[in-house]
């Protein structure tokens, strides 16, 4: 019965892996997790529409599927004809290696962020691809189950996307989806960065996500950005720039 009222779209996902007080994401209610997140989606989409910039939307970093849901409701609202393309290992956070996440906030002092942590049963992926099937057509969805390093290839994105979310919480992930980003061409006038976490670590420029930008933006001078807006307490969007180049 769980599945099917899910597959119906009358069981929302929710997320047993936080406290009683963290039924949805990001310490929201369900509730107030689906009102930030479908404004804030809502308002990218909405500009890149308007705005006339093709391309697909990318998440990473997808867990149960809940604002990868959001994102399809949208699609099929604006009457987006593009792919959704998520990526995931599923089996929880990667090796944290990196010297940055090692001694950051979540890691270091709260342990909320570990090697393995937020694990889904093997289920999970093909839970979300019929869920979504619901949404917008079979042939728009595209699951790409593995860490980054294995699944974010030089051809694994045809074009360049109009919208990537970005909720990779560490460091050392985001860092490695940017400079792909970058490094494949993927990059174009007016797409949106959707960031997650920007604001997590005490939005220390240091940390995380927020980190992770600003080092890839200084390492490609041909590119600029605006901040576009926040949204929740941990959240930001960021329009990029292409330069003239000289």
């Amino acid at each position: 019965m769980r599945k099917l009222l899910f597959l119906l779209g009358l069981l929302p996902f929710t997320l047993p892996l936080y406290s009683e007080y963290q039924p949805g994401v990001c310490g929201y209610t369900l509730e107030k997790g689906t009102q930030v997140y479908t404004e804030a989606f809502d308002r990218a989409i909405e500009f890149v529409k308007m705005n006339q910039i093709q391309g697909d939307i990318v998440e990473f970093g997808t867990l149960e599927g809940f604002t990868a849901i959001i994102f399809a409701q949208l699609m099929e609202k604006y009457k987006i004809n593009h792919s959704l393309h998520l990526f995931d290992s599923f089996e929880g956070f990667p090796e944290i290696t990196s010297a940055v996440d090692l001694n950051s906030y979540e890691v270091k002092d709260y342990q909320v962020w570990s090697s393995g942590a937020m694990s889904l049963a093997p289920s999970v992926p093909t839970l979300i691809q019929e869920r979504i099937e619901t949404i917008i057509p079979k042939d728009a969805i595209h699951i790409h189950k593995g860490f980054f390093s294995e699944t974010f290839q030089k051809k694994t994105l045809k074009s360049k996307p109009a919208i990537v979310h970005i909720d990779c919480d560490l460091y050392q992930s985001a860092k490695e989806v940017l400079s792909k980003l970058f490094q494949y061409d993927l990059i174009q006038d007016g797409m949106i960065l959707l960031f997650d976490d920007y604001n997590c670590g005490r939005a220390n420029p240091k940390f995380g996500e927020r980190r992770a930008f600003k080092e890839v933006m200084d390492e490609n001078p041909d590119y600029s950005f605006s901040l576009f807006y926040y949204y929740g307490w941990h959240g930001a969007a960021m329009i990029i720039h292409q330069e003239e180049k000289g």
